[in-house]
């Protein structure tokens, strides 16, 4: 198996376990407050992994140039406007229809990068991205007990096309940021994707701050109480963003997001192993498709 895969896999894993922690965390913080501490949190442990790097591999920092800078600002926003429109979508009484459209990440990823970057999708590769997204949506409609005719006919409606933006937000950020980190200098892949993650949660962190000293005030104090579920949520958090940011750097993006969807499969055996909930059968066939669109992505 190649190394970006099993990578991958551990990104997805830890965003798993930084979701269901997140979940507990928003019971008693706000939506901004909590992707404020995410990055927060997380900064000490991004910086101390990259000088870990440094140190190790006894390498400089890499070159950067205008390019990078601005990649790395523009992938960050992307990144928290998608956060908060999916937050958003959670104020209809139908949001469930424009949450799973938001899951056609990893597609607008192959359209975006082909038409914008130049980075080419082979036709198995197409097939493998096709296979992940009918997984996910399998998941989606057994559990909320939608249908693919609501999921049709609702495409037109204002929470589908917020669902479609979400997922074009996140797909922008995704190829902004592995734009980022391939046009550092370096001898060194793993370090380039580890500046490019200090960067842009630093980024992140200034401008989530900023809004919050000015709009939120009465969350700072409430950060602070809930430290320990904060920062479980920063330390998986730079885990699974540092696994991301390295796949990045050695693979097309719309690959690694296929690979990534393997996440769900990680978040409902959560479900049964932690909270003991049951599995239902759609879920069991929408994991094989995940698990088959790996497959074919690997052979």
């Amino acid at each position: 198996m190649e190394i970006w895969v099993l990578i991958t896999i551990g990104a997805a894993f830890f965003q798993a376990i930084r979701t269901a922690t997140q979940k507990n965390l928003k019971l008693n913080l706000s939506t901004n407050a909590v992707c404020f501490a995410r990055f927060f949190y997380g900064l000490p442990w991004a910086i101390l992994y990259f000088g870990f790097l440094l140190y190790y591999l006894e390498i400089d920092i890499p070159k950067a140039g205008l390019s990078f800078w601005l990649n790395c600002t523009i992938g960050g926003a992307f990144q928290i406007i998608g956060t908060s429109l999916l937050v958003y979508l959670f104020s209809f009484k139908n949001f469930m229809v424009g949450t799973t459209y938001a899951k056609t990440e990893a597609i607008q990823i192959a359209l975006f990068g082909t038409l914008l970057f130049i980075e080419p999708i082979s036709y198995m590769g197409f097939i493998a991205i096709i296979t992940g997204l009918v997984g996910i949506i399998i998941i989606s409609l057994g559990k909320h007990k939608l249908s693919f005719t609501s999921l049709i006919t609702d495409i037109t409606h204002k929470n589908a096309l917020i669902g479609l933006g979400v997922g074009a937000c996140f797909a922008i950020s995704t190829l902004q940021l592995r734009q980022a980190s391939i046009s550092l200098e370096s001898d060194s892949l793993i370090t380039q994707a580890a500046m490019t993650l200090v960067v842009t949660i630093a980024i992140q962190t200034f401008a989530l701050g900023v809004y919050l000293a000015l709009k939120e005030k009465e969350q700072w104090p409430k950060m602070f109480t809930e430290y320990k579920k904060a920062g479980l949520v920063g330390f998986t958090s730079v885990l699974g963003s540092a696994c991301w940011f390295t796949a990045f750097t050695l693979v097309t993006a719309a690959y690694v997001k296929t690979v990534g969807q393997i996440e769900m499969v990680f978040t409902i055996l959560i479900s049964l192993l932690i909270f003991k909930e049951k599995i239902r059968i759609n879920e069991y066939i929408g994991m094989g498709f995940i698990i088959l669109s790996i497959l074919i992505l690997l052979y």
